[in-house]
């Protein structure tokens, strides 16, 4: 059967999730929060008892050791929860069954990535590291948050701020205050790199939000730059994951030379 879960549930679904903890990283941060369902709704199939999938349905989908042919399940219940959502994202299968299991009920994607090598960096750095490369704070804000913003419309084609900006500067500057953004400036403060740690768990820094300002791109300097962020992040969680569009065969290269390691692939529906 399927069914919402609830606060008891929380031990099964984070059992599912730990079944790989580098994929299901976005499910375990959300989890280890008081108050881990707050504003999504999460749903999951049983049997017998067991909690063998599982759909998390907030501002995004992000499916859980699910199996694609329980998709029309899965998409029954989010269609039904009548709200909507930004994208579907996660292993590549079960984010493509859900997408056209949704397209029946109407959801039409503004655009469908359907491969994204997910990548592991578990070894050491052995690349170059840009030293310029550290950890802003919070007093950094006004500097990161048009990079931030120019790297999001670079990656999904329109504003963060579109409808409002106040979401979006809220999720900037808590990634400064927690530490989770790394960043190198020029002597008139000027962001010419910046990386998040999007996703924390125990075990695993998911690197989101790369970006680097135009006047430094195909120069080379990527590599030393991500080895300065995989080099931190491995000191906040032994792991460092990210994962990247199928066609960016620049940054895949890049990102083997610094040592990352495919571990499965991904897929994300913009709607």
């Amino acid at each position: 059967m399927i069914r919402e879960l609830v606060d008891e549930d929380l031990p099964a679904l984070r059992a599912l999730a730990l079944h790989d903890e580098a994929v299901n990283a976005f499910i375990l941060a959300q989890t280890s929060r008081p108050w881990w369902s707050a504003g999504a709704t999460v749903f999951g199939v049983f049997d017998g008892g067991e909690l063998t999938a599982a759909c998390w349905a907030g501002a995004n989908v992000v499916p859980v050791g699910l199996d694609p042919e329980l998709a029309p399940l899965f998409a029954y219940a989010i269609h039904s929860r009548s709200s909507r959502y930004a994208s579907v994202f996660g292993p590549r299968d079960a984010v493509l069954a859900l997408h056209a299991a949704l397209e029946s009920y109407g959801h039409r994607a503004l655009e469908v990535r359907a491969s994204q090598p997910f990548l592991v960096h578990a070894g050491p750095v052995t690349t170059d590291v840009e030293p310029g490369v550290a950890v802003a704070g919070a007093e950094d804000f006004e500097r990161i948050l048009p990079a931030s913003a120019a790297m999001f419309e670079e990656e999904v084609g329109y504003s963060p701020f579109l409808g409002g900006q106040e979401v979006y500067r809220r999720r900037v500057m808590n990634l400064l205050r927690d530490g989770h953004t790394l960043a190198r400036f020029d002597a008139s403060g000027q962001v010419l790199f910046k990386a998040d740690l999007g996703v924390v768990t125990e075990s695993v820094c998911q690197i989101q939000g790369v970006w680097m300002h135009p006047s430094f791109r195909g120069r080379g300097l990527s590599a030393a730059h991500m080895a300065a962020v995989v080099g931190h992040s491995r000191k906040v969680a032994g792991t460092a994951t990210l994962y990247v569009n199928d066609y960016n065969t620049a940054a895949r290269k890049m990102y083997e030379r610094v040592g990352f390691r495919q571990h499965a692939e991904f897929a994300t529906v913009l709607y």
